[in-house]
């Protein structure tokens, strides 16, 4: 089975849609992920993680590199949790100043980095405390 036909399978088993899934990736497409699993596209290495994590199983899975069934971190109440996490901080930062969500954005990009870089969190937050002093 390949990487497609992997993210397709897992896909189904959590029931979601193509755009479902589409949405979680952070494509604005359902096309991508149809021609993902009908192999017509291949995964961008730098997805293939974010895949990976989104869909509950190791990289190891989808690479075809461990036959083992994959991890079930993702059940359906943790990925609904998720969701509603994500509607929640939409909702929040919706109401933020301009400013503001330029600094969260700023945050939540470094917080992505890998390996994290904590003097330049810490440096952020400290923006972020100041700001709200000033309002």
């Amino acid at each position: 089975m390949n990487i497609g036909e992997k993210i397709k399978q897992r896909r189904i088993e959590l029931g979601w849609s193509q755009q479902k899934l589409a949405d979680k990736m952070g494509y604005t497409s359902k096309s991508t992920i149809t021609r993902i699993e009908k192999g017509y596209n291949d995964v961008a290495q730098k997805n293939i993680a974010k895949f990976a994590d989104v869909l509950g199983v190791s990289i190891a899975y989808l690479m075809g590199w461990d036959d083992e069934d994959y991890d079930m971190n993702i059940t359906e109440e943790s990925a609904n949790k998720a969701d509603s996490n994500a509607d929640s901080f939409i909702k929040n930062f919706t109401q933020l100043q301009a400013g503001q969500q330029s600094l969260m954005i700023e945050l939540i990009e470094a917080l992505k980095e890998e390996p994290q870089d904590f003097d330049k969190v810490a440096i952020i937050l400290g923006k972020i405390a100041r700001a709200l002093q000033d309002s």
